[in-house]
């Protein structure tokens, strides 16, 4: 195999770089032989970009997700200092499906492991952009027992490469502003390269 790769970096480590590469496949007898395989322009995210996207356990991890949605947002205490997981470890997000796919470096069972119990009544969460909080969610299995109106990651559901955010549990929330549409979170996807429409 051979071929070229080339690399435009801004001026700046806070800003994105482009990749392009061109790759030959020389396999004489073989099917792949004289494969050309093209990527133009895949955005590279400066690591510094990290917390433009985070996901965040409450500092409190007894609270239940109802409890948290009973408050304010911005009144809820945060877990700190890192996050769960932050804008790195989305390999892509799509925005039709609220899928998620992990990078190279992350799995569910990594974050699950991660997790303090999460109870019948969901362990909550706050994605947070471009350091405001966004929304309130909740990681839930398949044994909670409450409805919850408000986006959520079914932990029996999540599959080793990536997970999908739902809109409600233990079905769709109803019709109305859906959370996982804000748009400061689709935009940091978006300006990241991550986002998929």
């Amino acid at each position: 195999m051979s071929g070229s790769l080339r690399i435009d970096a801004p001026g700046s480590y806070e800003e994105l770089s482009y990749a392009t590469a061109c790759l030959s496949v020389s396999a004489p007898g073989q099917a792949l032989d004289g494969t050309r395989l093209y990527a133009s322009n895949v955005a590279i995210a400066p690591y510094a970009w990290a917390s433009r996207l985070e996901v965040r356990l409450l500092q409190d991890p007894t609270i239940t997700a109802t409890e948290a949605a009973a408050v304010p947002l911005a009144s809820l205490q945060l877990a700190g200092p890192t996050a769960l997981f932050d804008l790195m470890a989305v390999e892509w997000y799509d925005a039709t499906s609220h899928s998620v796919a992990w990078d190279g470096w992350h799995s569910s069972e990594y974050i699950i492991k991660e997790l303090p119990a999460v109870g019948v009544q969901g362990l909550p969460f706050v994605v947070t952009a471009n350091g405001q909080r966004a929304y309130l969610g909740a990681f839930v299995s398949t044994l909670s027992s409450v409805a919850l109106n408000m986006p959520v990651i079914v932990i029996d559901s999540m599959k080793e490469s990536g997970f999908r955010i739902e809109s409600g549990y233990p079905s769709d929330a109803p019709p109305g502003q859906d959370a996982r549409n804000h748009p400061q979170v689709l935009g940091v996807l978006e300006s990241a390269g991550k986002l998929v429409k």
